[in-house]
């Protein structure tokens, strides 16, 4: 209520927060989901299918940028992927 008091209305709106900023764009994302559309093997990888994990050092590698597993999820639910579509993708021919 302190902010109330000094600022009025003013005092209830959201300020700039200090925090750690968003590490991610259109064009990580656009290749985030370009990757976990394609083959591990066709970027030398001994396997087929893509985990979490390998994503994520997969992207540190190209983009030097490691987001966390959750975040990696966030935006594949985003993108309207999920772990199902990683497993159905080795059940089914790499295009």
């Amino acid at each position: 209520f302190n902010s109330f008091e000094e600022q009025g209305l003013e005092g209830f709106l959201d300020k700039l927060r200090s925090g750690r900023p968003v590490i991610t764009n259109a064009d990580y994302r656009a290749r985030l989901v370009q990757i976990i559309k394609t083959n591990p093997k066709d970027f030398g990888y001994p396997f087929t299918v893509w985990t979490i994990p390998r994503i994520r050092a997969h992207m540190a590698k190209e983009k030097r940028i490691l987001l966390s597993e959750s975040r990696v999820r966030q935006i594949m639910k985003e993108e309207n992927l999920s772990i199902d579509f990683l497993l159905l993708r080795t059940q089914t021919a790499w295009n």
